[in-house]
């Protein structure tokens, strides 16, 4: 997956930082990647958006329906490094008030410790 990282964050948590256009394809390589991290028993899923530089109505509908797969795990979604714009259309979509947590990499990482 050339345009998605999947790394450990911390315990029971992993991050993945897509980058480049937020679409349909996108958005299915995040939902993949969720999936494949709650099957390894992670319960928090931070995704970074600091290499997001477009989204459309296909990846914000693929990234609800992450959200889903995560909240039907019993577990976390956290978004980190949501740029101005960005945050605008994830309001506009209702993603902001199913999300734990909205917060740079930084404080995420010491919310998570």
């Amino acid at each position: 997956m050339e345009d998605i990282k999947i790394s450990d964050f911390t315990a029971n948590s992993v991050l993945i930082e897509p980058s480049g256009y937020l679409e349909r394809e996108l958005g299915e390589k995040i939902k993949a990647a969720a999936k494949t991290t709650l099957d390894q028993g992670n319960k928090n899923i931070v995704i970074s958006f600091a290499g997001v530089n477009r989204v459309n109505s296909l990846g914000m509908s693929e990234l609800i329906d992450t959200f889903d797969l995560i909240d039907n795990a019993g577990a976390e979604m956290w978004f980190v490094d949501v740029r101005h714009d960005l945050m605008a259309i994830l309001e506009a979509a209702g993603l902001l008030n199913l999300v734990s947590q909205i917060l740079t990499l930084e404080e995420a990482r010491q919310a998570l410790k």
